[in-house]
């Protein structure tokens, strides 16, 4: 009764069902197949048959079910209809749709902030000009600027007294990082004079620019012994010149430090709540949860932001949350804990009159003790430290 060649079995948005009933059914289906008719998974019935064929094709079915005195019905529509009759009923709807996401897209692409920083008022209203002249403005469109490495070039060029920009794009916001020009002081000429000891010092290190070292590694020095001398040079060729060099030594420091015996501690509850806020063009608009950081008497905070994207774009929208989590404060008396807490107190209070290049190399603990609620510890340190200290040559040395 049916062919292969003619038979399709994936069916298509045009297709639709169509059952036929009548006594001369064989007839219908090898009229179909003699004019070239496709047919599709064809289900033959108690008189009746049903397919699908397109929609093209409905006519000349009709016309043969008249010849062979059968009738015919349409099931079921075509993936097409459906959906053109759908879409055709809610066009404004829609079109609506897709008027909000083109205008969310466009906005997207706009340019509504820009910051700078690192420069100084004058050369940041300098920059922003030139950002002008180039068309780099609130309200522009990202995709008519040049992009990032172009925008330094061009800023570069305009602008002498910077070093480096560095031009980062965050959404619809532009953030430009300005390095200004660091012209060298001119150095005032110094007076002769030698590189003493500051304190007393075990000689870690030394190096001497300019001058005469007068001492080595592992010499132990006092207070104003000289490092590195002044004079270069012998005999008549002597001469007395501003020392330069570096000298580290090790030195050492005692610290005493005082901490309640009972130590109070932050911790968490486990109980949490959140706000949500949608940030639009930069205004923040609360959602849901705006009491939450009142629930607590006590609470810890940490903030998320989810950014919202279409493919590669960044819109001008995105979801902050807060989580609120309460805490309270719980006493420490585990005698760990208040010993570690001592040394890092100690050690803060030492590093805080050391320079920023000094090196802590050991510690140790002198003396411990407990008295009137209060631990006491005296730590003793040695440190690697610059030491030097400059001391004039005096006229007739």
């Amino acid at each position: 009764m049916t062919k292969e060649g003619n038979m399709k079995k994936r069916r298509e948005l045009t297709d639709v069902k169509v059952r036929v009933t009548g006594k001369h059914i064989e007839n219908i289906i090898n009229y179909c197949l003699r004019d070239g008719i496709i047919l599709s998974n064809v289900t033959r019935q108690k008189g009746a048959v049903e397919f699908y064929t397109t929609q093209s094709n409905v006519n000349e079915i009709q016309e043969a079910t008249r010849l062979y005195d059968c009738e015919w019905e349409m099931i079921e529509e075509s993936t097409y209809q459906k959906y053109y009759g759908y879409l055709k009923t809610r066009t404004g709807f829609f079109l609506g749709v897709s008027l909000f996401i083109l205008i969310i897209i466009l906005l997207s692409q706009m340019i509504w902030k820009i910051e700078i920083e690192g420069a100084d008022p004058r050369l940041e209203y300098e920059m922003k000009d030139y950002l002008d002249e180039l068309g780099i403005k609130v309200g522009a469109f990202q995709f008519l600027l040049p992009d990032s490495e172009g925008m330094q070039t061009q800023l570069l060029n305009k602008m002498d007294e910077v070093t480096w920009i560095g031009v980062n794009k965050k959404g619809t916001t532009y953030q430009f990082q300005v390095v200004e020009q660091s012209l060298p002081e001119k150095s005032e000429s110094q007076s002769p004079h030698h590189l003493v000891a500051k304190k007393t010092a075990v000689i870690n290190s030394i190096y001497a620019e300019k001058g005469k070292p007068m001492v080595k590694q592992n010499d132990v020095v006092h207070k104003n012994d000289v490092l590195i001398s002044g004079f270069i040079g012998e005999g008549e060729y002597s001469r007395a010149v501003a020392a330069q060099g570096e000298v580290r030594g090790e030195t050492w420091y005692k610290v005493t430090v005082e901490l309640p015996e009972k130590l109070l501690l932050q911790t968490l509850t486990g109980e949490s709540e959140k706000s949500y806020t949608i940030q639009l063009f930069g205004l923040n608009i609360p959602i849901w949860g705006m009491n939450a950081g009142e629930q607590y008497d006590n609470v810890v905070v940490s903030e998320k932001t989810h950014d919202a994207k279409v493919w590669k774009w960044n819109l001008p929208v995105s979801l902050e949350v807060n989580k609120y989590q309460e805490s309270k404060t719980v006493q420490d008396v585990s005698k760990k804990n208040i010993m570690e807490k001592s040394k890092e107190a100690a050690t803060i209070t030492l590093k805080n009159r050391l320079s920023n290049n000094a090196e802590i190399k050991a510690e140790k603990i002198l003396h411990e003790d407990s008295q009137n609620g209060k631990v006491r510890l005296v730590i003793h340190y040695q440190v690697i430290e610059d030491i030097i200290s400059e001391a004039p040559i005096i006229q007739g040395e």
